[in-house]
């Protein structure tokens, strides 16, 4: 770091910071997610309105971002603005339905494929309680 004219230089106070994470005599401000967290449909919305309305302070920091969404709202505002620096992948389908395990480019759909797990799954406890 250097200082602009005019301007305090904080490089020791900066450098004295990193080595007090380096001693671990900084205090740990991370938060812990659980492994499987969920969102019911209101913090989805506000996470989706927040991802549309302030991608830019992460993007003019140079950083990459993305996002992993099961809302299709989101997705296909984001793809219809035809941006060239953003790029679209989803799970992979063949024309029937099944699934390839692989990750392609392409356009979100509406859909999220479920039916084939959905029938999988309840189809088994029909036959168990029938």
């Amino acid at each position: 770091m250097r200082a602009y004219d005019g301007e305090p230089d904080y490089t020791a106070a900066v450098e004295e910071t990193f080595a007090k994470f380096r001693r671990g005599e900084a205090k740990d401000y991370r938060v812990k997610y659980p492994e499987r967290a969920s969102l019911d449909h209101i913090e989805a919305q506000i996470v989706e309105r927040v991802a549309r309305l302030h991608p830019a302070p992460f993007a003019g920091a140079r950083a990459r971002i993305f996002y992993v969404s099961h809302l299709y709202e989101f997705a296909r505002g984001a793809f219809d603005a035809s941006r060239d620096d953003v790029l679209f992948l989803r799970a992979e389908r063949r024309a029937d339905g099944t699934r390839t395990f692989r990750v392609v480019e392409a356009e979100p759909l509406a859909t999220s494929f479920g039916a084939d797990l959905y029938r999988r799954i309840f189809a088994d406890a029909a036959e168990v309680t029938d």
